[in-house]
């Protein structure tokens, strides 16, 4: 069996952390359980973010219910979730779960923009920022480009201390 091992060590902290937790032993089909529950949470996660937006661009409840639902399905069955993560790449398995997470967030606070919950927002968008970075490589350019983003403005959102505030955290995620 041929496990890639070049990733960052949180591709090999979480799966050793759950297993510890759970007392599971770490084999090739607990790991291949562990990636299937990891693409689930993507899926869950994905549900959300696509039903929260196809409603706030104005989308009646059951066309974002089910445009929602197929982009789930897709997350799912696609020819590069099912040939290319799973057992063999876990740690970009691990990164979906972030990647998506940052993505809600970054809707939250573009959608909360200038109202009360824009800090909790832009909290957590830092937050899987700096997680995204620390588990994948991938994360980093992620966070450059929202940078990049909001350092020049894109639509009515320019926030430079947000750039910098990103930059800090993909700094940090080197750093440790």
């Amino acid at each position: 069996s041929y496990i890639y091992t070049s990733f960052t060590p949180m591709g090999f902290i979480v799966p050793y952390f759950v297993f510890s937790i759970f007392n599971i032993e770490v084999t090739l089909k607990n790991l291949a359980i562990f990636n299937f529950l990891l693409g689930s949470l993507v899926s869950i996660i994905l549900f959300f973010l696509l039903f929260k937006t196809l409603r706030y661009i104005g989308n009646e409840k059951y066309t974002a219910y089910m445009g929602a639902f197929s982009g789930s399905l897709i997350s799912i069955f696609s020819k590069e979730v099912l040939q290319s993560q799973g057992l063999v790449y876990w740690s970009q398995s691990l990164y979906q779960v972030v990647l998506v997470l940052t993505f809600y967030f970054l809707f939250l606070y573009l959608r909360s923009y200038k109202t009360r919950f824009q800090q909790t927002n832009e909290y957590a968008l830092l937050f899987f920022i700096f997680l995204g970075a620390l588990t994948e490589w991938t994360g980093y350019i992620l966070g450059i480009g929202l940078s990049v983003l909001f350092w020049f403005g894109f639509c009515q959102y320019k926030n430079k201390q947000l750039a910098i505030k990103l930059i800090l955290s993909l700094s940090l995620a080197g750093l440790i």
